[in-house]
């Protein structure tokens, strides 16, 4: 029988992004040993899920997460919003799925 894996932890990322009107904002999120648990991304002023792993929840052709293996232990769960508008703004939140919750918080600033 394997060991249990350890738990999951973020990796350090700005907390905060600025993109100019119109262009793409990648907000980052990695995570270290994420095992079996799924990475999820919510606006925090939003009671739903913009995304739930690699799959977008919400229907908008401008959002996508972009997933990347660093390594097996480190994966990357970025969200990517294209054409940003000042409606954009706000606090984001990347959650690891757990027992207990674990977020990491990225203020997107659009000037």
């Amino acid at each position: 029988m394997e060991p249990p894996y350890p738990e999951p932890q973020f990796l350090p990322r700005l907390p905060s992004v600025t993109a100019r009107e119109g262009s793409t904002a990648v907000l980052p999120c990695a995570v270290l040993y994420l095992g079996t648990k799924q990475v999820t991304w919510r606006r925090l002023d939003e009671n739903h899920f913009l995304s739930i792993g690699d799959l977008t929840w919400i229907k908008d052709p401008n959002l996508e997460v972009q997933f990347h293996e660093q390594t097996p232990e480190v994966t990357e769960w970025n969200l990517v919003i294209k054409k940003v508008t000042s409606q954009h703004s706000g606090t984001y939140e990347c959650q690891i799925s757990d027992k207990v919750k674990l977020t990491r918080h990225v203020h997107l600033q659009v000037t």
